[in-house]
């Protein structure tokens, strides 16, 4: 399995310092420890004022299975922009996971544009819905969204069953 994980850029800091992405360096580390066998690259689009061709491009050449994008409320358009790209490209052949400050306040909002949303600290949350996915026999989007009743056992996630919000609990 190959997970890609994406920092949007921040618009409101390009003439300022630079976020260092340290709630995704901790992911990152969780999911290395626990899955050593997933291949796990990081895009940080803020620190290289990086594009969404160049984000597009990045994602096509590695191919990930799951594409993971966090931001904050600033971020979030250029997240959108993202992931309405990845699923234009890639349809339910990637999975998206957006998690983050925005997507925690705003989960049917980010609905709209990922197949999951991570709510609050996502350590734990990650590493269940990974193990969950490990288990799928097709890792499709929608496929497992359709026979999404075992999710609701991977608790902090939000996702969409029949248009409507579903959250498995805190």
């Amino acid at each position: 399995m190959k997970i890609l994980f994406i920092q949007p850029p921040l618009e409101v800091n390009r003439k300022h310092k630079r976020i260092l992405p340290l709630g995704i360096g901790y992911l990152l580390a969780v999911i290395r420890k626990e899955f050593p066998e997933i291949s796990l690259k990081f895009l940080d689009m803020e620190s290289g004022n990086l594009t969404t061709d160049y984000a597009m491009n990045f994602i096509g050449e590695f191919a990930p299975e799951i594409l993971m994008i966090s931001c904050w409320t600033p971020m979030a358009d250029y997240a959108f922009e993202i992931m309405t790209a990845a699923k234009k490209k890639f349809g339910d052949k990637i999975i998206i996971i957006s998690g983050g400050v925005h997507p925690t306040i705003f989960p049917a909002e980010c609905l709209e544009y990922a197949d999951f949303v991570v709510k609050h600290e996502g350590e734990l949350t990650i590493t269940e819905l990974l193990r969950f996915l490990s288990g799928c026999r097709d890792l499709n989007a929608n496929a497992i969204l359709q026979s999404a009743s075992d999710l609701l056992s991977v608790k902090g996630l939000a996702f969409k069953q029949n248009g409507r919000v579903i959250f498995s609990g805190d």
